[in-house]
Formats: structure tokens, C-alpha cells, sequence
């Protein structure tokens, strides 16, 4: 559904995004990983048109962002890191009027953005103005006002950073229920939360993609079986000592009956920070190379001088 192929950008002297390549397939959730300024918001941001690749090609549902940007733009429903308002109009007055650009004939829109805020929970609040929200019901308007026009993909730039524990439950279970109709791809800092929703994720490091696909299809890549055995058990306190002391042996042995074991297997948060670790070590290996290698020329071209 959404292809990125080789796309490259450069702000200045910096190289934001180099050879950056990843599929999302149609009807998934994919959660997109990486640590600040890794350039999660520039594919954003390049996804839905607001910015162009140095080179490349995006596209999304076999239409080309370069040749069909406004085709491609109407596929996709946007939601940024900070989405901006009128202050002054209220909620529903604001999506009445992103009905409209979208093409919604007016006396449509009335319906269409009642319907949205009842989706978002924000119904009850549709006639207060969107200055006197709070950051999560900004954010929930924001989802919202990316709804509007039934868009087949979804991108969401930190789409729950401003949401209580109680705002972020009710937004991911209402993704997982768009998910079923939608392509999404949503940014997070918050991995537990990837976990929760997410088919699966792509993980950017320094502007460079370093692993993508299901959860189940990187850690058979990485070759991941190891597992966390917890074991359940009642032990009389007299014993506490010596459990602490004989641990390391097998706790049938001191006599202390096993009731349960539960196997976790190893999840996104050791997944991504053991990809981010061999991406450092990897950078690291390539900067004593170049150090060696300029090393070894500069020798070199002493003793040539030398002769």
C-alpha cells in the first residue's frame, strides 16, 4: 500500500535521509521507531506531499507521489506531531470547514463533522472553542480532521504524546478497530503502546531504515529465541535466606514446589534497542576504518616525500 524506494533528503550540509526504503502493506498497522531527529517526521511529512524527496520514488496504492501528488493526497488522511487550529472556531466548525476543502458539499459537512467528533469522543464538546481544548482534545480533533473524507491510509505523527492513559486506551482501541479498513502508519516514542496495536514496525536510525517487517519476521532474522521464564511459587518466610543463597541451583533441590511458569518471549523494547546498539557499533566500525585508512595514506605519502 505505501512504498518508498531509495528516497534521500538533505537539509543544508545535513543528510537527514539517505537510501531510505520500506513497504507498509494495505490494511496494516505499522508502528515507525526511532530515536529524536532519527527523521521519522521528515518520511511523514514526505508521505503526504509536504515535502520532496532530494531522490527517489514514494507510492501509495501504486499511484506516484512525484507524478500523482494530488491523487495521493486525497488517499491519505495526515495527522502531525503538533497539529495548528483556529482558535476562535469550534470543533465542529473546524471540521465542517476541512469537510469542505476535501470536496464534502456544505450542507453535508454539518453531518459528516458530527459524526468524526462523536468517533474521537469529542461529541460533548463539539460547540466549545478549540482554543479552550485541552492538548489531548486537540490531538483527538486532529485524528478527526484526518478522518475526514474516509482516507485508505492513515499517518500519524505521535498520535497519542498528548493523550492521558485513559485518552491513549480509548485511541488505540480505536485504531485497532480502523486498522481492520485502514493502512496506518503511526510514530511513537512509547514502544509498549507500538506493541499494543501495531502488525508490525519500522525502525529508522539516523536517517537510515535498519530493520522492518512483523514482529515474529525480525527476531527469526536476528535469529532471537531467547525467552524469560517466570516462576511462580509459595515459600516459607524462614527460607528466604537460604532461596537467596541456593538460587542458582535447581529449586527442586532446596524443595519448594513450582505452582506455575509463564514464557515471555523477547519483546519490541529489546528488539529496537539491540537494532539501535549494532547500528552505533556498526557506525563506530566504519569511523576506524576511515581513521585507519587516512592513516595508513598519510604514511604512505611521508616516505614517498622522504625518497
Amino acid at each position: 500500500m505505501i512504498e518508498c524506494r531509495r528516497i534521500s533528503k538533505k537539509f543544508g550540509a545535513f543528510q537527514a535521509l539517505g537510501n531510505v526504503s520500506f513497504n507498509i502493506p494495505s490494511k496494516k498497522c505499522y508502528g515507525f521507531l526511532g530515536q529524536n531527529g532519527a527523521g521519522k517526521t521528515t518520511v511523514l511529512r514526505m508521505l503526504v506531499g509536504l515535502l520532496r524527496p532530494d531522490q527517489g520514488e514514494i507510492f501509495v496504492a501504486g499511484h506516484s507521489l512525484l507524478n500523482e501528488r494530488q491523487q495521493v493526497q486525497r488517499l491519505c488522511g495526515y495527522l502531525p506531531q503538533r497539529p495548528e487550529f483556529y482558535p476562535w472556531l469550534s470543533g465542529e466548525e473546524f471540521l465542517r470547514l476541512s469537510a469542505e476543502l476535501v470536496g464534502v458539499p456544505a450542507r453535508q459537512a454539518k453531518k459528516i463533522a458530527g459524526k468524526y467528533l462523536d468517533t474521537v469522543g469529542l461529541a460533548d464538546f463539539s460547540r466549545r472553542r478549540v482554543g479552550k481544548y485541552s492538548g489531548g482534545m486537540q490531538q483527538r480533533l486532529g485524528l478527526a480532521a484526518a478522518l475526514i473524507g474516509d482516507p485508505p491510509v492513515l499517518l500519524l505523527d505521535e498520535p497519542v504524546s498528548a493523550l492521558d492513559p485513559q485518552g491513549r486506551d480509548s485511541m488505540f482501541s480505536l485504531l485497532k478497530k480502523l486498522k481492520q479498513e485502514k493502512t496506518i502508519f503511526l510514530s511513537s516514542h512509547i514502544l509498549h503502546d507500538i506493541e499494543q496495536v501495531c502488525d508490525g514496525v519500522v525502525i529508522i536510525h539516523k536517517g537510515q531504515i535498519k530493520a522492518q517487517g512483523t514482529m515474529p519476521e525480525l527476531l527469526k532474522e536476528r535469529d532471537e529465541s531467547i525467552v524469560r521464564a517466570q516462576v511462580h511459587f509459595e515459600v516459607d518466610g524462614g527460607l528466604i535466606n537460604r532461596l537467596q543463597a541456593e538460587f542458582s541451583g535447581t529449586l527442586q533441590g532446596i524443595g519448594i514446589p513450582v505452582s506455575n511458569v509463564a514464557w515471555q518471549e523477547q519483546g519490541l523494547e529489546q528488539l529496537f534497542y539491540k537494532v539501535v546498539r549494532q547500528a552505533e557499533e556498526e557506525v563506530e566500525q566504519e569511523h576506524h576504518q576511515h581513521q585507519n585508512s587516512s592513516t595508513g595514506q598519510g604514511g604512505a605519502g611521508d616516505g614517498n616525500m622522504a625518497r
